[in-house]
């Protein structure tokens, strides 16, 4: 009955995850484990015996309450939102991938500067999915945790100086960005192909193009006469201007090639 309660909520997945650090958090408030601690924290210096937290270190919620609140404040915010687009089977591949990209790059820095360093917190964790929103919804201002209005490019530059910081050593910070990067690449070229903006030479243009757009038409029936009479007097001889431009390009072009 509560995994069906759960599901209904659109972001299943989010909810599971601070869930997972919530507990993690009252447990070790409780026990006091150094052992729990060391099986939910990813130190580069003991992979072998703690294997699985390569992929498990996300769920530490151990720490301040205060951190841990606005951590998950955070993750429900940006990866909620992504669960509620992408869905939940492809936010859980985004998540356990990013954070296995995490665990290698980080491992590898450490042994390449021979300095260990440890990943821990629903933060660090959800901070490539935080690129990935901030990259789709760039032009957006949002309310931080209700309050705070910020645009999403501020918000990845500050996600991107925190894991940085976090992850310990400059250097190795650098090595824990990878997979904000990969998240960007991915949301960038994979599942949302960013083609870029036509270069327009005149603003002109671009009245032409909305009034096109605002009218409902493709490029081939804006082009033709009719509708070329809903235009205003001064975008209406522009478009004129322009067609005759084009005309005299062709019959210039056709002329040369003849000779």
């Amino acid at each position: 009955m509560q995994l069906d309660a759960l599901k209904r909520t659109q972001t299943p997945f989010t909810i599971l995850l601070i869930l997972l650090a919530t507990i993690t958090f009252f447990a070790y408030e409780i026990t006091h484990s150094i052992s729990l601690a060391h099986s939910l924290v990813f130190y580069t210096g003991s992979v072998t015996p703690y294997f699985w937290t390569v992929l498990i270190w996300p769920l530490n919620g151990m720490g301040s309450p205060w951190g841990l609140v606005c951590s998950g404040f955070w993750t429900y915010q940006f990866v909620g939102s992504l669960e509620r687009s992408w869905g939940t089977r492809q936010i859980a591949i985004l998540f356990a991938i990013t954070t296995l990209i995490s665990s290698v790059a980080v491992l590898i820095g450490s042994k390449l500067l021979s300095t260990d360093t440890q990943l821990a917190g629903l933060f660090v964790g959800s901070a490539p999915a935080t690129i990935a929103w901030c990259f789709i919804n760039r032009r957006e201002h949002i309310l931080l945790y209700g309050i705070i209005k910020i645009p999403a490019p501020f918000i990845a530059a500050f996600t991107l100086v925190c894991v940085w910081w976090m992850a310990g050593t400059p250097l190795i910070g650098l090595f824990a960005l990878v997979a904000s990067g990969a998240s960007y690449t991915y949301a960038k070229q994979g599942r949302y192909r960013y083609m870029g903006y036509k270069s327009v030479g005149n603003p002109i243009e671009t009245i032409l193009n909305h009034q096109r757009r605002k009218m409902g038409l493709s490029v081939e029936d804006f082009d033709t006469g009719p509708n070329a009479t809903k235009l205003n007097p001064i975008i209406r001889a522009y478009k004129n201007w322009k067609d005759a431009r084009r005309l005299a390009k062709f019959f210039k072009d056709s002329n040369s090639r003849n000779r």
